[in-house]
């Protein structure tokens, strides 16, 4: 009786390579996919935050301008990647542009009057895949995000 159960040799549980294989090829896939699908939710939460940081920033350069009674100029300078607004005597950044985002309509310097008037124009923020026109309405300067 000894003697046949050292001939059965009994197999040892556990898995084989392959079944670790394609385990790991699971798990290596269940952890990469969510982390891929982060990085695009990254960039287009900062493509709406930078085109509502312009926003709220210009309808406060606005609001100062006519309290104020003093005119404002906002410009953007594509190298260092920055809007800014100089008012009062004063310059301070309005927002800074992502590397892969481009803007077009702030060529020239955007005039804002000390009665809060604003020249109609067209704002536009894009990164190839994506864009977001802001238009400027005439006299009022009321901001239409489309």
């Amino acid at each position: 009786m000894r003697m046949e159960q050292l001939l059965k040799k009994e197999t040892a549980k556990g898995f084989t390579l392959i079944e670790s294989m394609v385990t790991l090829f699971i798990v290596t896939l269940l952890i990469l996919v969510p982390a891929v699908e982060l990085t695009g939710m990254k960039r287009s939460v900062e493509r709406q935050q930078t085109v509502t940081t312009f926003v709220t920033q210009f309808e406060q350069a606005k609001k100062i301008a006519e309290i104020s009674n003093s005119s404002a100029l906002i410009r953007y300078y594509p190298t260092s990647r920055k809007i800014v607004v100089a008012q009062a005597g004063t310059t301070k950044l309005l927002v800074r542009i992502p590397d892969q985002m481009q803007v077009f309509g702030l060529t020239s310097a955007l005039n804002i009057g000390n009665d809060g008037y604003v020249a109609p124009t067209t704002i536009t923020f894009t990164d190839g895949s994506w864009s977001r026109k802001i238009t400027i309405q005439m006299m009022w300067g009321e901001l239409i995000v489309a």
